[in-house]
């Protein structure tokens, strides 16, 4: 496409024209979906009322998800007796507290509320989901749900660079020297080379 002449009348009246079609098309549009932006801008979700049974609910759900994850752990409390269900209960719990899903916000991160937003939620980003929720809001954090509880810890990959190096340390005969079609790529000449 060749490059227009902004010194040409012809084309400063095409493009002015253009930039007024669209503001024109813009403007319609921000009118025509205006009750849209008013509903997205309002926070609407129902409200849950969870109680402590379901708060210990999905803890333990979280925490299946964890021991099939951890089969090692899993085989180890497979041996163990459960506790029977009426060990558990208490008589005359009848009554249920509502407990909101998130946890209350610590006092001094609510003064630093008071004097940044910026700072607050950065305090606030750097709290686990575990810390600022009372269970799992969303799917995806079911995997790594109270992960620091888990009897078996993080560790690296097993099939890395660092891993072939300290298997080979550890080996009889000790680490070895490449094989020799391992030698370095025959690039030949180059279409850059040329230039």
């Amino acid at each position: 496409m060749p490059v227009l002449d902004v010194s040409n009348p012809k084309v400063i009246n095409f493009l002015l024209e253009n930039y007024e079609k669209e503001s024109r098309l813009r403007m319609k549009w921000i009118q025509l979906h205006a009750g849209n932006f008013a509903k997205a801008a309002t926070f609407t979700r129902e409200e849950r009322n969870y109680t402590k049974e379901d708060i210990t609910k999905t803890v333990i759900e979280a925490g299946m998800i964890a021991t099939t994850r951890d089969h090692i752990t899993a085989a180890r409390h497979r041996t163990t007796a459960p506790i029977p269900d009426y060990l558990l209960a208490k008589v005359g719990a009848t009554d249920k507290e509502v407990i909101g899903s998130m946890k209350p916000v610590a006092r001094e991160v609510k003064d630093t509320l008071q004097e940044s937003t910026f700072e607050y939620l950065k305090k606030r980003s750097k709290l686990k989901p575990e810390d600022k929720y009372n269970f799992t809001e969303c799917s995806n954090w079911m995997y790594g749900w109270q992960l620091a509880e888990s009897e078996i810890r993080m560790s690296g990959p097993a099939h890395g660079q660092v891993h072939h190096l300290l298997r080979n340390l550890r080996s009889r005969v000790g680490p070895q020297r490449d094989p020799d079609h391992y030698g370095a790529p025959d690039i030949g000449h180059t279409l850059f080379a040329t230039m």
